[in-house]
């Protein structure tokens, strides 16, 4: 589970967007240099991203996918709007089937689009609003449809007295569900339940929410995401910014570039 107090998420989410914005290391200004003196067509130096947008169940996600300066692509990412109360994201990897028996496994494989579809998102992000007094350990407890499928710790008795205000309060989190067991218990459940409680049994805060599933929606991220395939060939013969319907490739300096 990944945890982050509120007002740390905006700098947290600011520093993931700047990532994948790097450039590689592998393409130099001579290698620039050299190449252009062999052909008028150079690629975007800070890499492109081409993208789309789709419904699931109602509510609109999109799907994007990034290509450092040399042309590699990474992973499909796959998200709700970041207005969603209980944003949901996914994962699929470069190769649909997933990576090759035997293959190691690094932070860009991602998951097989069957198992995606098989076991749900990669992260549910979940809202902990709360301001009072605390005591440590707490713990976030999960129901699925009713059913009691297991809970997490949020915050040990240290962690609690670190965070723990002069006012002798403590306040919220932004955190979230990963892939694992209380995922998996949950998955395919009508209505998601969480209750956070402290060391004393206290109720600090508790919600009901069910994510958008997107195994309802395979006919429309298959559609869209050939749309990107398409633009992608297309992006490839000038590097020129190329938009249709909702999809759209662009180099990450683009100002038309954007989720």
């Amino acid at each position: 589970m990944r945890v982050y107090p509120i007002r740390s998420l905006s700098l947290l989410l600011g520093s993931l967007a700047a990532a994948s914005c790097v450039a590689s290391p592998n393409i130099t200004e001579r290698d620039r240099a050299t190449a252009s003196l062999h052909s008028p067509l150079l690629a975007p130096e800070w890499g492109w991203r081409c993208s789309a947008r789709f419904d699931v169940e109602g509510r609109r996600v999109t799907i994007w996918r990034d290509f450092d300066a040399s042309g590699k692509p990474s992973s499909y990412q796959i998200q709700t709007f970041e207005n969603e109360p209980n944003g949901t994201y996914w994962t699929i990897g470069p190769r649909p089937d997933g990576a090759p028996k035997g293959e190691a496994s690094s932070g860009d494989t991602g998951r097989s689009e069957a198992e995606v579809l098989r076991n749900g998102p990669d992260y549910v992000h979940i809202n902990y609003p709360w301001h009072t007094e605390v005591t440590g350990p707490v713990y976030a407890h999960f129901w699925g449809d009713g059913t009691y499928v297991g809970a997490e710790r949020l915050f040990s008795a240290k962690e609690v007295r670190r965070y723990t205000e002069r006012d002798g309060k403590m306040g919220g989190l932004s955190g979230g569900l990963s892939q694992g067991p209380i995922m998996k218990a949950l998955y395919g459940s009508q209505a998601w339940m969480f209750k956070v409680t402290d060391a004393t049994g206290k109720e600090l805060t508790s919600g009901i929410f069910r994510p958008p599933d997107l195994a309802r929606a395979v006919t429309e991220y298959r559609v869209s995401r050939a749309e990107i395939e398409k633009l992608v060939t297309e992006f490839r013969t000038d590097f020129e910014t190329r938009i249709r319907g909702s999809a759209i490739c662009a180099a990450h300096d683009d100002p038309a570039n954007g989720i």
